[in-house]
C-alpha cells in the first residue's frame, strides 16, 4: 500500500466514526464549541464588535516549541528590565 491509500483510509475511518456519533456527543461537541467561539471568535475593532473568520488554524511555520521559546525569551527580557 502507498501512502496516498494509508491516508486515504485513514481519512475514511474518521468520517465513519465521526457518522457514528450518539446525538448526545454531537450536542456536547457543539456547546464546547459555541464556548470556543464565544471565548474567542470575536474581537473589537474601532469600536465595533467584529466577527473572528477562522481563529482555531494556527499560523503557519509558527510551532508550539517556537512560540514558547519566544514567550520564554520576551518574559526574560521583561524581566531584566524590571530589576
Amino acid at each position: 500500500m502507498t501512502s496516498r491509500s494509508n491516508f486515504y483510509l485513514f481519512t475514511v475511518a474518521k468520517s465513519e466514526e465521526k457518522k457514528n456519533r450518539t446525538k448526545e456527543e454531537k450536542q456536547q461537541l457543539k456547546a464546547e464549541n459555541e464556548e470556543t467561539v464565544k471565548e474567542y471568535g470575536w474581537c473589537i475593532i474601532d469600536g465595533h464588535k467584529q466577527r473572528i473568520g477562522n481563529f482555531k488554524i494556527e499560523p503557519p511555520g509558527i510551532t508550539k516549541k517556537e512560540m514558547l521559546a519566544t514567550v520564554y525569551l520576551i518574559n526574560s527580557i521583561i524581566f531584566l528590565f524590571q530589576n
